[in-house]
């Protein structure tokens, strides 16, 4: 059986439509996540996000991350918009494994070029890199998987990679503050991402199953990132909707209820009923019900479909899990 470096121009991937079709996906949600990012999220975050997955990259290698590493790989990330050299490799290289800093002068345990084939290749390879023809999302996980089939190095190609890919994935969004963890969410089955990259290792240049997968697994990542940081958006997009409107003591003790739950509400931690507002707040039924139309009338909450007594109210801004998955990939 051939890989797929044996062939002549092997370079020269194919994939098909339905690989633009998921792209499309993965940028909305992407751009979705940007947005809340945006005014609720800090550099915290990012940082937290970029630690993970570089712990994960390293542990895929058996290699612990060093400060060294950390600071240079983070400082590569940061500079995502620089071209890419031979001697960044090399650098990168040296940060991660201990003795490092040159290619592999032996034939390779996993699938890789020849060792005297190795810079030509690379050479190509960092051509393709630095060029900006081609989508980031896609460039991303056609990078990851063309350095890998290189394996320029005896260890720390992965963490390479990816790196590679966040740099890419920073161009995509013109930002190096990264706020879900990809290689993370490629590792969770460690078997299932050496079996993808080796299945289509194995081909002849067609690699559409692994771009589906790679996408698959970023918007895996993305969604995660979404679900967990939309507590702090929604918070924060409620704090700038009540900017200067005047509300009672009251009231704003209503509203942070609803934002926090601390334990009052029985049947759902993010909506009230005016029954329940009215026990909470020892008041009647008819000024509880008036509070909470006045909010509506702010635009601060929402009514639910229910009727009647059935009738809850939320915060405008949240939205239950189902309602989200829809956004992200309808």
């Amino acid at each position: 059986m051939l890989y797929i470096y044996q062939y002549p121009d092997w370079t020269k991937f194919r994939y098909k439509q339905k690989v633009t079709t998921s792209l499309g996906r993965v940028r909305m949600a992407q751009g979705y996540l940007t947005g809340i990012a945006s005014l609720a999220l800090d550099k915290c975050d990012a940082e937290e996000c970029s630690r993970r997955d570089l712990v994960a990259s390293f542990e895929a290698e058996s290699a612990e991350l060093s400060k060294k590493a950390f600071d240079t790989f983070m400082g590569a990330s940061r500079n995502f918009q620089k071209e890419i050299s031979e001697e960044n490799l090399l650098e990168w290289h040296a940060a991660c494994v201990k003795g490092g800093g040159h290619f592999r002068t032996s034939e390779s345990a996993e699938p890789g070029v020849e060792p005297e084939r190795i810079a030509k290749e690379i050479s190509l390879f960092l051509k393709f890199f630095n060029a900006a023809e081609m989508d980031y999302v896609l460039k991303a996980a056609i990078a990851h998987f063309w350095f890998l089939t290189i394996c320029p190095f005896e260890k720390g190609n992965k963490a390479i990679a990816g790196l590679l890919s966040d740099i890419q994935l920073s161009r995509s969004e013109n930002s190096h503050n990264r706020f879900y963890s990809l290689f993370s969410e490629l590792l969770k089955n460690p078997a299932d991402y050496a079996e993808k990259l080796l299945k289509v290792q194995q081909g002849d240049g067609e690699i559409t199953e692994w771009l589906l997968w790679f996408i698959e697994k970023l918007n895996a990542a993305i969604e995660c990132a979404t679900n967990h940081f939309s507590p702090q958006f929604s918070e924060a997009a409620m704090s700038l909707s009540i900017e200067g409107i005047a509300l009672s003591d009251r009231k704003m003790r209503l509203l942070k209820i609803l934002r926090q739950d601390n334990g009052f509400l029985q049947n759902s931690s993010v909506e009230i009923s005016s029954s329940e507002w009215a026990k909470i707040s020892g008041i009647s039924h008819d000024s509880a019900l008036r509070d909470l139309t006045d909010l509506v009338e702010k635009g601060i909450l929402k009514k639910t479909k229910a009727k009647g007594r059935s009738t809850r109210y939320r915060l405008v801004g949240i939205s239950s899990q189902d309602e989200k998955k829809e956004f992200i990939y309808k």
